[in-house]
């Protein structure tokens, strides 16, 4: 019957997605027999464990902090017979599949494959392969599930032939039967393209492979419209140089996930374009607001031609920054020079102020035009960037979200490093059932985070924002007198001052990004700092300004609080009750101690006193080894070996290294420039530009 009753249980769990538990063995019932309790796991109240220095885990505790009504109530009779009393309700909380542990059966059976020697990367792929039309516990496991209860599973076979082309070619013909086919475009080496349409244009000797699994094409239709899309190519993840192109989009948790891939031999426009096209045939029409790449113009070219729309394009400031300090290395040799003209150029790009922005530029182009020594630098700057200028001034990039090209690196950085352990793959198939891999890791991830909640990278930099904002004092923050939703925030350093306004006083988009803290989401505050214009993040102006509110708000509590009875220093009073406890500790051990020694002078036991002198034995070593102690911390430092240096005089080089400027230097450079006399177009001549955003 016990037997009957855990199948039972087991079952009743798994339907109702909760878990009952013991807190105590059985209990006798009187003339009824015997009678178990199984309550709510979730029941009780959370005790912290910690000194609060780590934040707490997203979802929280397990623990609701009240009783919950639901349990299971077991009475067992002398013939063994079983009554049970079941409440299903659940009270203070909902059931939920991030709250509850692994079950008892998959442990064991992943510590079985363990024995085996079957990886851990096997065994998330075991379980998560296994998913169907409904999500139960076991598909929310992860690695640190399984280095906790070291499980494994069965490898799966991925060499279909010998040689990788042919095995290539099988595996898409294997995914083209499928419902869930993944292939966008399957272009073979060796192989002329016969008939005439979209892949007129791929040579005999190109190679295209398109790949597209349904949850990118979900995502792909959710998070690309007047979003951010981001288009890059890679190379060194296979021995063939065939370069990986990846289209990724920004979801709703501030995350980068890619939504489509593409190998291929090469990136000119014909096999973008025809990328592009089977791309927009599967997922439909995607119009975003944004649109990064890097400097090639094929990219953005392409994705206009075959989507249509004009979004607006970026660079990726890490770029145009490198490609700045290069271009000043080679066209200027005086080494001074370099380091102001590069000033110079940090000061139009981090200008926010579109006007503004016209007007430095305009004094720096004359300035540098006048300079003979500056004249190949001011051919190329005219040449390369004043056409383009809202491609890469942050004056014309305000809450994008974005200034590099940050999450496609990222995913380049984790499918090199984490999926190709820093190798170039010899064998296309694995290349491709990695890509695979990370595409359904990143599904089960967006699960997790659902179910369970996780501190994303950008939920993470908020929080650290947030600490940041703590030293600052809430002096700095005034209210402006003309507008009412308007605020102003001076500089730590006193050089600044930050316009903070409120554009929502409730979120409208149900925000997954913000700071728990201070109860706010991205959308409600906007600063004039360039952290949140750049980011389009909570910076720590705006954490500022919600204590400075807040302490507003309870400044009528906080009267109160204040005149509470004059006590000196709470810390005090603990101090004062721990010497007192520390004395009353001694003093009843030195009664013990007057008892031991009565005794030893009475006792006649042998065996007793021998024991007794052991263990005075041990308290006497002890106190010894407490009077040799010292302050020193146990992880300190041993005192370093002597080594050998070298005597030999180093030559001083004069190579300036370009670093961008600082606060002060850039106001300074931006006041020069603006005192400059306005020139007219005229006076510019044929280089005279005029800015588009």
């Amino acid at each position: 019957m016990y037997v009957e009753f855990q199948l039972w249980k087991t079952e009743e769990e798994k339907h109702s997605k909760s878990l009952y538990v013991k807190e105590c063995g059985e209990k006798n019932s009187g003339k009824v027999g015997k009678v178990e309790y199984y309550y709510c796991h979730r029941s009780g109240y959370y005790k912290s464990e910690g000194k609060g220095i780590r934040n707490l885990k997203m979802q929280g505790s397990a623990k609701i902090n009240a009783h919950c009504t639901a349990g299971i109530k077991v009475f067992y009779n002398a013939s063994n017979q079983i009554k049970i009393i079941y409440t299903k309700t659940h009270y203070g909380h909902e059931c939920s599949l991030g709250y509850l542990p692994i079950p008892k059966q998959l442990r064991q059976q992943i510590a079985s494959d363990l024995v085996k020697g079957i990886s851990f990367d096997k065994i998330l792929d075991g379980v998560r392969d296994s998913i169907g039309s409904s999500l139960d516990r076991s598909h929310l496991v992860t690695k640190k599930d399984l280095y906790n209860i070291e499980k494994s599973y069965n490898i799966r076979k991925i060499e279909r032939h010998k040689d990788d082309a042919m095995s290539v070619h099988l595996w898409v013909q294997e995914c083209i039967v499928e419902r869930n086919n993944p292939i966008l475009l399957y272009k073979p080496q060796g192989q002329r393209i016969a008939e005439v349409g979209v892949n007129q244009g791929l040579g005999e000797h190109d190679f295209v492979l398109a790949l597209q699994t349904p949850i990118q094409k979900e995502l792909s239709q959710k998070c690309g419209h007047k979003r951010i899309v981001c288009v890059d190519a890679t190379h060194g993840t296979n021995s063939y140089d065939f370069l990986l192109l990846t289209v990724l989009v920004v979801d709703e948790l501030g995350e980068g996930f890619p939504v489509a891939w593409c190998y291929s031999n090469k990136e000119d426009s014909t096999a973008i374009t025809i990328f592009f096209q089977h791309l927009r045939d599967r997922v439909g029409n995607i119009e975003p607001e944004w649109f990064m790449s890097d400097d090639a113009s094929q990219y953005y070219s392409g994705w206009c031609t075959v989507f249509g729309g004009s979004p607006k394009k970026l660079l990726c400031s890490w770029h145009v920054d490198r490609a700045w300090r290069n271009a000043v290395s080679r066209h200027i040799n005086n080494k001074q020079l370099q380091i102001e003209v590069y000033h110079t150029l940090r000061v139009l790009f981090e200008e926010r102020n579109c006007e503004q922005f016209q007007v430095l530029l305009n004094s720096a182009l004359q300035q540098w035009q006048q300079d003979p020594e500056l004249e190949y630098f001011y051919q190329y700057f005219v040449s390369e960037y004043t056409k383009r200028c809202s491609e890469w001034a942050l004056s014309y990039r305000k809450k994008a979200g974005v200034n590099t090209n940050m999450y496609l690196e990222s995913f380049h950085r984790v499918l090199k490093h984490c999926y190709q352990k820093s190798k170039v793959n010899k064998r296309m198939d694995k290349t491709i059932d990695l890509l695979l891999k990370y595409a359904k890791d990143k599904f089960f991830d967006r699960i997790l985070k659902s179910e369970k909640g996780k501190n994303t990278s950008r939920i993470q930099s908020i929080f650290q924002r947030h600490t940041k904002s703590l030293t600052l004092s809430t002096d700095l923050v005034s209210s402006d007198e003309n507008e009412l939703n308007i605020w102003h925030v001076k500089s730590k350093k006193g050089g600044n001052i930050y316009e903070i306004q409120l554009e929502q006083q409730h979120c409208q988009h149900n925000c997954s990004i913000r700071c728990r803290t201070c109860n706010i989401c991205i959308h409600q505050y906007s600063c004039s700092c360039m952290d949140s214009l750049l980011q389009a993040t909570i910076c720590k102006h705006i954490h500022l300004l919600v204590r400075f509110l807040n302490k507003q708000n309870n400044h009528e509590n906080t009267a109160l609080l204040l005149q509470a009875p004059n006590i000196s220093s709470p810390l005090k009073i603990l101090s004062y009750n721990s010497i007192d406890s520390m004395e009353n500790n001694k003093k009843k051990m030195l009664h013990k101690l007057s008892e031991i020694s009565q005794f030893i002078l009475n006792s006649l036991d042998k065996n007793c006193l021998q024991l007794i002198d052991k263990n005075l034995t041990t308290c006497v070593s002890l106190t010894k080894l407490s009077n040799h102690t010292t302050n020193e911390p146990s992880n300190k430092k041993l005192v370093p070996q002597r080594r050998f240096y070298s005597t030999k005089r180093k030559r001083q080089g004069n190579n300036i290294r370009l670093s961008k400027p600082t606060e002060c230097e850039l106001n300074n450079i931006k006041q020069l420039l603006l005192e400059m006399p306005s020139i007219s177009p005229e006076a510019l001549g044929k280089y005279h530009i005029i800015c588009y955003g």
